[in-house]
């Protein structure tokens, strides 16, 4: 087996862990050398954490390791059966790659976007096989995170969808949610932005603290949906439980089309949040450290990678 990746970034990394961590033999293609060994090191540092929460030996480190690959030429990618694009969400760089990628791989090879929100029709406009192109939104951390988002275009074959879903679901162990019906943000997004939006728009109105925003989803609203689902309760509740709360709640929610001013403000005044020391939250007096670990350590206990092993 054999998959490649087009992007050197922070998705880009985490997905070559993934892959390689499954022993798939992955070309990882950069602009440059620079940055190609920054993918390398960010895929050894995912390793080294692994190691540490002993869910994955040093001699598998070091098998897995040896199945990546680091290159500045599309060539590489010849033999590949699954190629993921995870670059910046510029849609002319990415149709320069999907060209590029088109000449290198076969026919069959599913060609894939990890976009976060573009749609797969405007994207993989200017493809030569639109057919066998989707998007594969994976979800940070994305070597961790279980999830991904296949999401088809008005062109993709019923053998591509297939066969994406089955490489996804037994080759890299994702449970993969397949879109009906594309739409900007797809579904992970389109729930967070609008906790995003609320959460601030509470704190705009002097509604809540931050501070108590996120108690409130860390310790009630996680907790309940780590367990179950959004409809499954919704029906616990019932429809006419629902019908007699909702309408209290509705006209009082923000409905804004436009960034909330917290976040302009914030950009306006050199926020940038954890980089640069204060978001919403002050980063200097907080452990980010502790933070890091929290926002992985969720998805440990489900850890089921087909770890390679070392040749004796």
């Amino acid at each position: 087996m054999k998959m490649g990746i087009c992007g050197t970034g922070v998705i880009a990394s985490s997905m070559a862990t993934l892959m390689v961590g499954n022993g798939v033999d992955t070309v990882v293609v950069g602009r440059s050398q620079e940055s190609l060994d920054k993918c390398q090191q960010v895929v050894s540092e995912r390793f080294d954490f692994l190691v540490a929460q002993d869910k994955v030996t040093a001699s598998q480190k070091a098998a897995a390791m040896g199945k990546l690959t680091l290159s500045e030429d599309y060539a590489d990618l010849v033999g590949s059966e699954f190629v993921l694009e995870a670059v910046w969400e510029n849609i002319p760089l990415k149709q320069e790659i999907y060209g590029k990628v088109e000449q290198c791989v076969g026919k069959d090879t599913i060609i894939a976007s990890a976009t976060s929100a573009l749609l797969p029709d405007v994207i993989s406009e200017q493809m030569t096989l639109k057919e066998r192109f989707v998007v594969a939104h994976p979800i940070q951390p994305a070597d961790l995170q279980p999830i991904i988002e296949l999401v088809l275009g008005s062109e993709t074959s019923v053998n591509a969808k297939e066969k994406a879903k089955d490489l996804l679901e037994t080759v890299l162990k994702r449970q993969v949610v397949l879109m009906e019906k594309a739409a900007p943000g797809f579904i992970y997004n389109r729930f967070q932005h609008l906790l995003f939006r609320e959460g601030l728009y509470m704190v705009e109105q002097g509604i809540a603290s931050a501070e108590d925003v996120d108690k409130t989803i860390r310790f009630a609203l996680s907790k309940r949906y780590g367990s179950i689902g959004l409809f499954e309760y919704f029906d616990d509740v019932g429809f006419s439980l629902h019908n007699v709360i909702g309408p209290s709640i509705y006209p009082h929610v923000c409905s804004d089309l436009h960034m909330n001013q917290l976040v302009t403000d914030g950009i306006a005044a050199g926020k940038t949040g954890i980089a640069d020391g204060v978001g919403m939250h002050d980063w200097s007096n907080r452990d980010v450290a502790d933070y890091q670990y929290r926002k992985q350590a969720p998805y440990l206990d489900g850890f089921d990678w087909d770890l390679p092993e070392s040749e004796s």
